[in-house]
């Protein structure tokens, strides 16, 4: 059965909603220090790549309501792809700086959806 691009969408939300629990409270040298959390971010920012991917092979347009997509999928791609880990700080910069921007556009997204 094939998923809709809001399926996918949904599943963006999911994960930056789950980046923000694993990383609540958390400082850069505990997020740093914390192998088992790092991974579990890295593993979600994959997911956001691939879903976001997804959605715009589904519906082309939201490359017109969702801003930096291509960015989103690229970093996620990066991630992946990495034959050595990615330094923690750039993960820890895209948490603060980049997802609460790509949270709030699928937020919106999906509200007016509804």
């Amino acid at each position: 059965m094939s998923r809709t691009a809001f399926e996918y969408i949904k599943d963006v939300l999911y994960c930056c909603d789950s980046i923000r629990e694993f990383t609540n409270g958390m400082s850069m040298g505990e997020f740093i220090g914390d192998d088992m959390i790092r991974s579990a971010v890295e593993y979600k920012v994959i997911i956001i790549s691939i879903a976001l991917n997804k959605a715009l092979q589904q519906d082309t347009a939201l490359t017109v309501t969702m801003k930096n997509t291509g960015r989103f999928i690229q970093f996620g791609n990066r991630v992946l792809k990495m034959t050595t880990l990615t330094a923690p700080e750039i993960i820890w910069n895209y948490i603060k700086d980049d997802l609460p921007a790509l949270e709030k556009e699928t937020e919106e997204l999906l509200n007016d959806k509804d």
